[in-house]
């Protein structure tokens, strides 16, 4: 009874040394790597090489012949009489000690035996030309192939199209309409400029400062397109820092919220509302008109000629009826190449929608909440001038259910950049203008007709939608910057 172990026992050590018994099988483990060890040694860790590198420097991957490329699969071949046969491990180990010192290789320290099925990671001669090396030995009749060891990297868009806004998570209008997916393309170039026709910026705001050109109050006929004292502001003043905080906030930069066009883009900041920021704040369609031609580069009497002249001018502003003064200015900006995106209003209506975005040459905008459903305030005709296209403004499952944006000092001696939510067709509006200065952006040969023609045709329009209401449809960020998603889908 004693005797068959030890008859065991030395039929394995006979094996062993023979290279008969199949290679140790990895032990079964919830860790992939034991805390305590290392597979391979600090050398034969993945080297950095060039940023642009596209492989591992010095050194190979090589794949033997083996079962499945020739003989060494088969049964143990013979050796001879008197000697046992080897098995496709071992003659597999041989032929690689065989082809690394014909080739000047090394095994990479820790990398282990060659194993059948599995390429060999070996060091190369110093010096080596690696492809030249790889081609020499995949004709070698002995390698099934070899190979650079190439570098990957991550392809998730999310991770690496996201800016790093701690408020991103409240910006459901960029997150649901396609701008992940379009930011992986182009997040914007500093030769676009966009202007904001408003109550007036908030020049140091955290998230819009550094991306601001001198802009004008057109209203009050002076240099300062800032809203005025946050003594006086009220909801209405803080109206032209959410609207341009939406189109281009500036993003990634671990402050506050994204805009839809978070880098490069320059805000044209133009005040043409009063100071009173109350429900009767106004302005005038003389004052708009002029903002409109100014903003445009265009030469306005009484005033210098703008020196940045837009391609973009939002407009989340209107009034009731058709304005034939703010059509004719919408037609010149449009002759001098700008484009002109104005929102549609907030009464409610079936039968009109405001001034200047029932202008011919605008392009009006309505709004819609998360699901895509048109907000119940957003104007549309039934049988007259209706919206062109529809953007996020409306209702959305965030803290305060609406489009997350910046504001200007919510009071007297604020020293803090304010943050905060609207919903409107005014929020609508901007949206359309951040993902026209991404089309720039990415295509600066393109005219405003064709900028106009990309936004149009790249929306999300099903078969509960009617023209009336939606126009062509939803603007779908990354459709516009050539993306194969719709709206994220």
């Amino acid at each position: 009874m004693m005797r068959r172990p030890l008859a065991l026992a030395s039929l394995c050590l006979l094996l062993g040394a023979c290279n008969l018994l199949p290679p140790p099988t990895s032990p079964l483990s919830d860790k992939c790597f034991d805390e305590t060890e290392r597979t391979l040694a600090p050398a034969a860790q993945l080297a950095r090489g060039a940023p642009d590198a596209a492989f591992v420097p010095g050194r190979l991957l090589v794949r033997y012949r083996d079962g499945d490329q020739g003989d060494l699969g088969r049964a143990p071949i013979g050796r001879g009489l008197g000697q046992p046969p080897l098995t496709a491990q071992a003659r597999l180990q041989g032929l690689a000690r065989d082809v690394q010192r014909d080739y000047g290789l090394q095994p990479l320290a820790g990398a282990g035996a060659p194993q059948v099925g599995v390429p060999d990671l070996v060091a190369v001669p110093e010096g080596a030309d690696v492809l030249e090396l790889a081609e020499r030995l995949s004709a070698d009749p002995r390698v099934a192939y070899a190979e650079p060891d190439y570098y990957l990297y991550p392809l998730g868009l999310t991770s690496a199209a996201l800016p790093n806004d701690p408020l991103l998570h409240e910006q459901w209008h960029l997150l649901d309409f396609g701008l992940p997916q379009a930011w992986a393309l182009e997040t914007g170039k500093s030769d676009i400029v966009l202007a904001v026709l408003d109550s007036g910026v908030d020049l140091a705001h955290e998230d819009l400062a550094g991306r601001i050109l001198p802009g004008c109050d057109v209203y009050n006929e002076d240099n300062d397109p800032s809203p005025g004292s946050p003594a006086q502001l009220g909801a209405n003043q803080r109206h032209g820092t959410h609207v341009a905080g939406i189109a281009l906030a500036s993003g990634d930069n671990g402050v506050g919220v994204a805009g839809v066009a978070y880098t490069g883009v320059r805000l044209l900041p133009v005040k043409v509302f009063d100071d009173s920021g109350r429900d009767t704040q106004r302005t005038a369609t003389s004052v708009v008109a002029r903002a409109i031609r100014w903003s445009a580069g265009l030469s306005v009497e009484g005033m210098n000629r703008n020196p940045n002249p837009a391609h973009i001018i939002n407009l989340s502003l209107g009034g009731r009826g058709t304005v034939q003064t703010l059509n004719d200015a919408v037609a010149d900006a449009r002759r001098a190449g700008t484009l002109v995106i104005a929102a549609s209003g907030n009464s409610e209506s079936d039968d009109a929608i405001y001034a200047p975005a029932n202008a011919p040459g605008a392009i009006a905008v309505g709004s819609v909440d998360q699901s895509g459903r048109r907000s119940y305030f957003s104007n549309y005709s039934r049988a007259g001038r209706s919206v062109d296209l529809m953007a996020p403004g409306g209702m959305g499952n965030n803290a305060c259910g609406a489009i997350f944006s910046t504001l200007s000092p919510a009071y007297e001696g604020a020293t803090e950049s304010a943050y905060g939510c609207e919903q409107g067709t005014s929020m609508a509006a901007p949206f359309v203008a951040g993902v026209a200065a991404l089309v720039w952006s990415q295509n600066p040969e393109l005219s405003r007709a064709e900028v106009e023609a990309r936004l149009l045709s790249s929306t999300l329009f099903t078969d509960e939608m009617n023209p009336a209401e939606y126009g062509a449809g939803i603007l779908c960020a990354d459709r516009a910057l050539g993306a194969d998603t719709l709206c994220g889908k």
